[in-house]
């Protein structure tokens, strides 16, 4: 009732290879990475879904994280000659700037205290130079007085004129009685 020991080895070989044998057809490269693509994305569609762990084990368990906290607080620098590699240079550039804003800022003050200092000065002195030009007689009672001397000139000419169209009237009204030769007998 023994069985022959040569089944037995036959039995185990079969299963071997019926272990290998995969349950899907083997696939291409290409196939493999379109459905690793299609996991991919639909962890990225649909994030809460996932069973997968928000970090991975290996940030926990180094010492020091690149990228941490600080990543989002600092700006991105484009420009390969203002990159910082040092942090001290970073402060002293940072530093440098506020102290260069600081400067043009003080620098516009002055500026614009200067010019207002100047156009008060120029003021002044043209106002002195007016008073002694004048001797001390307000202008502005000069320019009343010329008006009021241009209105009586005014007036005046108009009463001449006035006068002599009356004497040219009483001259055409004597003309015109001598022409009707009326005798005063």
């Amino acid at each position: 009732m023994n069985t022959p020991s040569t089944s037995k080895p036959e039995t185990s070989m079969s299963a071997k290879s019926q272990m290998d044998i995969p349950s899907s057809p083997p696939t291409t490269a290409v196939e493999q990475i379109l459905q690793q693509q299609r996991e991919r994305a639909a962890v990225m569609k649909r994030p809460l879904h996932s069973s997968s762990p928000l970090k991975s084990e290996s940030e926990y368990s180094l010492p020091y994280r690149e990228g941490g906290r600080g990543r989002f607080n600092h700006h991105a620098i484009e420009s390969p000659r203002s990159q910082n590699f040092n942090l001290r240079n970073k402060h002293n550039k940072i530093r440098q700037v506020r102290n260069q804003h600081r400067h043009d800022k003080l620098m516009l003050q002055r500026e614009t205290m200067d010019s207002r200092q100047f156009l008060e000065d120029m003021l002044s002195q043209y106002e002195a130079d007016c008073r002694d030009a004048t001797g001390g007689v307000n202008i502005d009672r000069l320019i009343e007085d010329e008006r009021e001397i241009e209105e009586d000139q005014e007036y005046l000419e108009y009463l001449e004129e006035a006068e002599q169209r009356e004497w040219e009237e009483d001259a055409e009204l004597i003309d015109m009685i001598l022409s009707l030769e009326i005798s005063l007998s």
